[in-house]
């Protein structure tokens, strides 16, 4: 009887796991949330659609140059007010064999009188690891950079000044694919 019990007990933990955590790449939107899911680039973003709003860019405006790199600029996120003027929280861009030693070279010649680097550090999201690149700006106010290096491909998350704190409630949900 107690080796049939033992062998129970061993087959429920095998197949249910024991204590296992779900995994950090599978978000799910809880009641009032959508998930954002990017399967050209394998990431998600989960948000509450009654103050934030994702827009993907149509094909035809993608290809763009940011920091005079040439980019894809595939998504904005936006704070949503209704019935008022939607604020940028940050734009989401993909460069090609970009380095964090290239991506902070671009950053400083786009205004060399203006843009220093403060810090580069890194820094991880649900197991994901960014490095994010914190610089001075001409208005006074610093500005925030999040690196994904994935293969040849960086995903560019550009802050808006001031809405870093905005940008974090989603930013914490990003989730590999």
């Amino acid at each position: 009887m107690k080796r049939l019990s033992f062998s129970l007990l061993l087959a429920a933990v095998l197949l249910t796991g024991f204590g296992c955590a779900p995994k950090a790449d599978a978000p799910t939107a809880t009641q009032g949330q959508t998930v954002y899911e990017n399967t050209q680039y394998g990431f998600a973003l989960t948000y509450d659609p009654a103050v934030t709003e994702v827009k993907p860019r149509p094909d035809d405006v993608r290809e763009d140059a940011y920091l005079g790199v040439p980019v894809d600029f595939f998504v904005s996120i936006r704070a949503f007010v209704p019935n008022e003027k939607s604020e940028n929280l940050a734009y989401v861009y993909v460069a090609k064999n970009l380095s964090v030693e290239g991506f902070t070279q671009a950053l400083t010649a786009s205004d060399p009188a203006n843009v220093k680097i403060i810090s580069t550090a890194e820094e991880t999201i649900n197991g994901t690891a960014f490095t994010k690149v914190l610089s001075t700006t001409a208005a006074l106010d610093d500005k925030t950079h999040y690196l994904w290096i994935k293969g040849d491909t960086t995903l560019i998350f550009s802050v808006f000044l001031t809405k870093e704190e905005l940008w974090q409630e989603v930013f914490q949900t990003f989730a590999t694919r």
